[in-house]
């Protein structure tokens, strides 16, 4: 099917690979769920161009997927959060993430992040039912835990980033950490 076939079509699949089937997408949809939406984050975590980062992220506010929030008024400054219509998406990032989990890994390799119920408090697992106590579960009722391993991978991307972005232009002063 073509690009221009999936907006005739009545497929659903179709028309969520028209939103979330270009590249960095669903990444960033993650990096918006489990960490803070900001702009210089994403970029930083993903590695993505700023130019492709602004273009899937106009895109996905187009779709009503997620919205641009003020949280600086000082210097302008916004981050992106996520939308009754993105909220929708966790139980398809919690099934890909469980298909990562499942075959994508290598023996041995950990978890990257963990899921809490606040319901129960207990862990959430990797389903659309909590583990511990089986309640549906859903974007409001989770909490995040990123796991030692992978916030140590997520600090060293954000200081790459810096060192990189303060190279590059040595006028701009590093931000207060």
């Amino acid at each position: 099917m073509s690009v221009s076939q999936t907006d005739e079509t009545l497929c659903p699949i179709a028309m969520v690979q028209r939103l979330l089937g270009e590249r960095w997408t669903l990444q960033i949809l993650n990096e918006i769920f489990i960490a803070r939406g900001r702009f210089d984050e994403i970029e930083a975590q993903l590695g993505v161009t700023s130019i492709m980062l602004n273009a899937r992220l106009r895109k996905l506010e187009a779709e009503g997927v997620i919205l641009r929030q003020l949280y600086n008024p000082s210097y302008g400054r916004y981050e992106f959060v996520l939308t009754e219509k993105g909220r929708a998406l966790i139980t398809v990032m919690a099934a890909v993430r469980a298909y990562g989990e499942a075959w994508c890994k290598s023996d041995g390799q950990e978890e990257a992040v963990r899921f809490h119920h606040m319901g129960c408090g207990g862990p959430a697992g990797l389903g659309s039912t909590c583990d511990t106590c089986g309640e549906l579960t859903d974007y409001h009722g989770l909490t995040v835990e990123i796991l030692p391993a992978y916030a140590a991978e997520r600090a060293r991307r954000q200081e790459g980033f810096r060192q990189k972005r303060y190279t590059k232009h040595p006028l701009k002063r590093p931000p207060k950490t």
